[in-house]
């Protein structure tokens, strides 16, 4: 009977993410992200024998940047059905498919780290109801597979410190982070950090089979960027093909304290998500958000001798460093993998301010036992806040999500429909959305802004990037320009998102020849233009 309600408890934690997938698998938010485009992007091209390139791209580099397992798994749709955008039905199937078990494995490994049934229960309910993992459903994401390989990766690292002779559940641990490095390059975290604590606990022979068993996937994709790494050193190529020069590009070392800082508090804040996922533009709500963050720190600090949370604590610690001076600054996303270890130290450290105000109600000094109810009071309330804003989360953001997405879906189809209609098919054209290249056979690339400029806040780089826009397209053989009215905020307030727009549209070298109501499509008026008369 236990089981059977387990089972059931499970399946009801599911249907938030069940529902936006089977709401959203038509994936009208393509390419709103970039990345999940080009996955897509890339497996055609795998499909259809032209190789691992970003065909999108002008000059078709390789995809040196992403890693192959979700590109092959992508591959193998568009071999089944070949025909875009009606394979994104599959691909929704596909992505969802590794929730379920990415939610399992978290709940083994909860019960090897010695929650109890409820606390395990509570941090499997923070990950399935979760934004990010209903989200990440019914999109081209990397996160969830990875995580799912991580804590496979996790679990036999433990049955290898268990186990007398545990050196082949390492080598699976090792082939399974192996295989996470193989879909994202963060995985690389896994790979350094396991065998150090292997070599903590003793066990050389299970630290060597980890390195031997994760050593080909991570030297063989190392090799294989090295052989194929385009030479180019434009803005446009580097951003699209090579994750470290980019990174130097970016952030000097006299940027780094800044890069270090803001990243820092965007790291607090976005851990902060778990908890309290509705964004809130006040300081105060940074306050709380970074408050828990800190109760997350408090709770695993106190618990890191546990051995079976030692390899967590390292690989968060190593990836925590990298994001820390990463030219993006960190939210629940890029941490999504750690997230089951961010729940079970904000359990223990909700468990242990639950005893504190358990033992001060025993206190014999009144003020010590109003000061706990007060406590009580507001702790109940937080959890209650937290409650209601995963309801709203689910039930209002999530359904509206979809409509937007809908909505700018519709839009975009009026401007790929007039692009199929009037652009010649050999001509390049600016957007930052790459499914265009999906929907129209148009290449097309994005225009790119220096990330270290948001650090500096130098907004005058910023805006000069829209002044120059005309000769960033003639230099990357840009014949036409797709702007939406919302990117010229990306990186600017209001005011001068508007000063930006119009440096754009007065502009003598572009020339405006499509409008639909929130974007424009520019003709780039240079020789290198090529357009149908």
């Amino acid at each position: 009977m236990r089981r059977i309600l387990a089972i059931a408890a499970f399946i009801v934690l599911l249907t938030p993410s069940i529902w936006f997938a089977w709401r959203n698998r038509q994936m009208p938010q393509l390419g709103e992200a970039h990345d999940d485009a080009i996955y897509h992007i890339v497996s055609k091209a795998l499909a259809e024998g032209k190789g691992y390139r970003i065909t999108s791209l002008p000059n078709a580099p390789f995809e040196t940047k992403y890693p192959p397992v979700m590109i092959w798994m992508l591959a193998a749709i568009w071999r089944i059905n070949p025909q875009f955008p009606d394979n994104l039905t599959l691909v929704t199937t596909l992505q969802w498919a590794m929730i379920p078990p990415f939610l399992w494995l978290s709940l083994v490994w909860f019960k090897r780290l010695g929650l109890s049934a409820s606390q395990r229960w509570i941090g499997l309910a923070l990950l399935a109801v979760g934004p990010y993992t209903v989200v990440f459903g019914a999109g081209i994401f990397t996160e969830v597979l990875f995580g799912l390989l991580l804590m496979a990766s996790l679990i036999a690292c433990e049955e290898a410190r268990t186990r007398e002779t545990g050196w082949p559940w390492a080598a699976a641990a090792g082939f399974l982070a192996g295989l996470g490095y193989l879909t994202r390059t963060a995985g690389i975290a896994a790979i350094v950090g396991v065998p150090l604590v292997f070599v903590l606990w003793k066990k050389r022979r299970e630290a060597a089979a980890f390195v031997l068993a994760a050593l080909p996937a991570a030297a063989g994709w190392t090799l294989w960027t090295k052989l194929h790494q385009t030479s180019a050193a434009d803005v446009m190529t580097l951003y699209n093909t090579n994750y470290l020069r980019f990174q130097i590009l970016n952030v000097h070392f006299a940027d780094l304290g800044l890069v270090v800082w803001k990243n820092l508090g965007h790291m607090l804040y976005g851990m902060g998500a778990l908890a309290f996922p509705l964004e809130l533009d006040s300081f105060a709500w940074q306050l709380v958000r970074m408050t828990v963050a800190v109760g997350i720190f408090r709770g695993l600090s106190r618990h890191w001798r546990n051995p079976v949370l030692q390899p967590y604590l390292v690989i968060a610690i190593l990836t925590a460093a990298e994001l820390l001076v990463w030219h993006f600054p960190p939210n629940l996303r890029l941490m999504y993998p750690l997230i089951p270890l961010f729940a079970a130290g904000l359990i223990w450290e909700g468990e242990h301010f639950a005893s504190l105000i358990r033992a001060a109600r025993g206190h014999r000094q009144r003020s010590q036992r109003a000061a706990a109810w007060v406590l009580s009071g507001m702790a109940a309330s937080a959890i209650l806040l937290a409650g209601w804003m995963q309801g709203y989360m689910l039930f209002r953001t999530l359904p509206d999500m979809v409509r937007d997405n809908e909505r700018q879906l519709a839009e975009q189809t009026a401007v790929y429909d007039w692009i199929n209609q009037h652009v010649d098919p050999s001509a390049a054209i600016m957007a930052s959305n790459p499914a265009l290249y999906l929907y129209t056979g148009r290449q097309t690339a994005a225009q790119i802004l220096m990330p270290i400029d948001w650090y500096r806040d130098d907004k005058g780089s910023v805006m000069a990037a829209y002044r120059d826009l005309a000769a960033y397209a003639a230099a990357n053989r840009l014949a036409y320009l797709y702007i939406r009215d919302s990117e010229y905020g990306k990186m600017l307030g209001p005011e001068q998102a508007e000063e930006a727009r119009r440096a754009v549209e007065t502009n003598p070298s572009l020339r405006l020849v499509f409008r639909t109501h929130d974007a424009t499509v520019f003709q780039a008026v240079t020789p290198l233009s090529s357009f149908r008369r």
